[in-house]
C-alpha cells in the first residue's frame, strides 16, 4: 500500500513541477525529499521498480551510441576537454572544504556531465536532432555516456577495477558474435506490441548477464543498447520504450530523493555547497561555447550547444548512489550532488525554450567572439545563383514542393540544417544546401529580391513564423499551419500564403472523387 501511496505522491508532484514549467523530474525529487523528512524510507518494491526504470533509461541510450557520432573535432576534442577541465577545476576547488582528492575528482567528473533525457526531449520538441547543433550536442552526449561507462565500471562493488575490465574485454568478442543473431531478430519482428515486449526483454536480458559476471546490470544495458545502435529500426525500439521507462523513472528520482535527504543538521552545509556548485554551471555553458567557436563553428550553433548541454545529469544521480553505496563519497556528498542536479534541471527547460530569443537580443556580442575563418563546417549559403525559388525544410513536404517547382520550369534551391537529409537529397540529383530559417545572420546577409518567392516547410512552427517576420513582404512566401490557430497567427505576422494541411487534404480527396 505504501508502494501506491508513494508514487501518487510522487505523481502530484511531477504535476505541480509541470505546471510550474520545470521538468516532471524535479517534482519526483521532491516528493522523496518530502517523504524523507517524515522519517520514511522507500520499500524494496519501489527500490526494484527504481531499477528497472534505470535499466530501461540506460538501454535506451545505449540505442544512441553510434561511435561514428564522436569522431568529429567538435564533439571529440570539445568534448573531451571540456570533461578534462570540469574534473581539474573540482580537483583543485573542492579539497579546500575537506573533501578528498579521490572525492573532488569524482565529483567533477560526474558534474561534467549533461542531462541525455533533458537534451533529447529539448531537441526533439524543437525538430532540432538532425540539426547542425542538435548533432554536436548529441554527439558531445554520447561521448559523456562512454565515459560514465567507465565510472560505473569504477563504481563496481563485486570486483576489483582491473578484472572488471578484464571481464568486459572478455564478453565484447562474444558479444559481436551474438550480434547477428539479435540483428536477425529485431528485423523479424514486425507488430508493435511485439517489438516493445522484445525490447524490455533486451534489455532486462543485457542486464542479467553483466549481473551475473558481477558487473553490474547498468553496464549490461548500456551495451546491449549499443549492440543494436545501428540497427535501421533502433529508433523504433528507442519510440517504443520511451514512455514506459518513464513510469519506472518515477520510482528511481523518488528512491533518489528519499536517500539523498541532507542529514539532520546538515542543511545549512548542503545549501551552501550547492550554491558554490551551481555558480559552475553558466561556466559549463560557456566552456562549451568557448570550444566549439575555437574549434571553428559559428557563434549561433556553439551557443544553441551550450545551451542544451547546460545542465547536470541523471547519470550525476545514478553515479552517486552508487559511490555512496560503495562509501565512496558521504551522504551530505551525495545530497549535494542530488540538490545541484535538480536545480539543473529546473534552470534547463525555461533556459532552451528561451535559447534563439535570447541568442538574438545578444547575437552582436557574440558574434564578434566567433572565429574568422574563411568556412566554418556549418557554413551558410547567402548567395543563391541562378535559384528561382528557396524551399526551408527538405523533408516530405520540402521535397514535393521542390519536384513540382521543377516539373514546372523552375530552378529551386533547397536548404536544411540536417547534414542525412542534405546528403539524401543530393544522391537524388535535388540542389540542396545548409541553411537554417532561425538564424538571423542568414536573413541579415541574404539577398531575396531577386527570387520569385520561398517555401518555408519546416516542422517548428516557431521557425515558419519567425520566416514570416524576416521576409516580410521582400518576396512572396508561402508555407503551412497545422490548425486554425496557426492560420490565425502566421496571417497576422505578415504577408504570407498559408495552406491548413488538413483542409487541403480533404479537398484533394474529394477531387479525386470527381475528377
Amino acid at each position: 500500500m505504501n508502494e501506491l501511496l508513494w508514487l501518487s505522491l510522487a505523481f502530484v508532484f511531477g504535476l505541480v513541477a509541470n505546471r510550474l514549467k520545470i521538468p516532471i523530474f524535479v517534482g519526483y525529487l521532491v516528493a522523496g525529499f518530502l517523504v524523507a523528512s517524515l522519517g520514511q524510507n522507500v520499500t524494496p518494491m519501489v527500490d526494484k521498480l527504481g531499477h528497472l526504470g534505470v535499466i530501461l533509461l540506460l538501454f535506451t541510450v545505449g540505442l544512441h551510441l553510434r561511435l561514428r557520432s564522436v569522431f568529429s573535432a567538435p564533439v571529440l576534442v570539445g568534448g573531451s576537454v571540456h570533461l578534462l577541465f570540469s574534473a581539474l577545476l573540482f580537483l583543485v576547488t573542492m579539497p579546500l572544504l575537506g573533501w578528498s582528492m579521490t572525492q573532488s575528482a569524482f565529483l567533477g567528473l560526474v558534474l561534467a556531465f549533461s542531462s541525455t533525457v533533458l537534451a533529447a526531449k529539448d531537441l526533439e520538441v524543437r525538430n532540432e536532432m538532425g540539426a547542425y547543433h542538435g548533432r554536436v550536442a548529441i554527439g558531445i552526449l554520447l561521448l559523456q555516456d562512454i565515459a560514465a561507462i567507465g565510472v560505473l565500471i569504477y563504481l563496481d562493488q563485486n570486483h576489483a577495477f582491473g578484472s572488471s575490465w578484464l571481464l568486459i574485454a572478455a564478453a565484447i568478442p562474444v558479444a559481436l558474435l551474438i550480434r547477428p543473431l539479435l540483428v536477425r531478430l529485431v528485423a523479424s519482428v514486425h507488430d508493435n506490441d511485439l517489438m516493445l515486449v522484445m525490447s524490455i526483454l533486451l534489455a532486462l536480458g543485457s542486464a542479467a548477464l553483466t549481473e551475473w559476471a558481477h558487473l553490474g546490470g547498468e553496464v549490461g544495458a548500456l551495451f546491449g543498447g549499443a549492440l543494436l545502435a545501428d540497427h535501421p529500426r533502433a529508433h523504433e525500439m528507442r519510440r517504443r520504450l520511451w514512455d514506459l521507462k518513464e513510469f519506472f523513472l518515477v520510482a528511481f528520482f523518488f528512491m533518489v530523493g528519499v536517500r539523498s535527504f541532507p542529514p539532520e543538521g546538515t542543511w545549512t552545509t548542503v545549501l551552501a555547497i550547492s550554491g558554490m556548485v551551481l555558480l559552475v554551471l553558466p561556466l559549463k555553458a560557456g566552456m562549451f561555447f568557448a570550444l566549439l567557436t575555437m574549434l571553428g563553428l559559428r557563434a549561433r550553433t556553439a551557443f544553441l550547444t551550450g545551451a542544451a548541454l547546460t545542465s547536470y545529469s541523471e547519470f550525476t544521480l545514478l553515479a552517486g548512489m552508487m559511490a555512496l553505496n560503495a562509501g565512496l563519497i558521504t551522504a551530505i556528498q551525495f545530497s549535494v550532488l542530488t540538490v545541484v542536479t535538480a536545480i539543473s534541471f529546473a534552470i534547463n527547460l525555461p533556459l532552451n525554450d528561451l535559447v534563439n530569443r535570447i541568442y538574438y537580443r545578444y547575437e552582436s556580442s557574440l558574434m564578434r567572439l566567433q572565429r574568422k575563418t574563411p568556412h566554418h563546417p556549418d557554413q551558410q549559403t547567402t548567395h543563391f545563383g541562378r535559384a528561382t525559388h528557396l524551399i526551408f525544410g527538405m523533408g516530405r513536404t520540402g521535397r514535393a514542393a521542390y519536384d513540382y517547382l521543377v516539373e514546372n520550369g523552375y530552378r529551386p534551391l533547397g536548404l536544411d540544417v540536417d547534414p542525412v537529409k542534405i546528403q539524401r537529397n543530393l544522391e537524388s540529383k535535388r540542389r540542396v544546401v545548409y541553411g537554417d530559417v532561425q538564424d538571423p545572420s542568414f536573413w541579415e546577409t541574404s539577398e531575396l529580391s531577386g527570387l520569385k518567392g520561398i517555401v518555408v516547410a519546416v516542422p517548428s512552427f516557431d521557425a515558419r513564423l519567425e520566416a514570416v517576420k524576416r521576409i516580410s513582404g521582400q518576396t512572396e512566401l508561402s508555407t503551412f499551419a497545422l490548425n486554425d490557430e496557426e492560420m490565425i497567427i502566421l496571417k497576422e505576422a505578415g504577408p504570407v500564403n498559408v495552406s491548413h494541411i488538413l483542409t487541403d487534404a480533404g479537398i484533394r480527396i474529394a477531387q479525386s472523387l470527381t475528377d
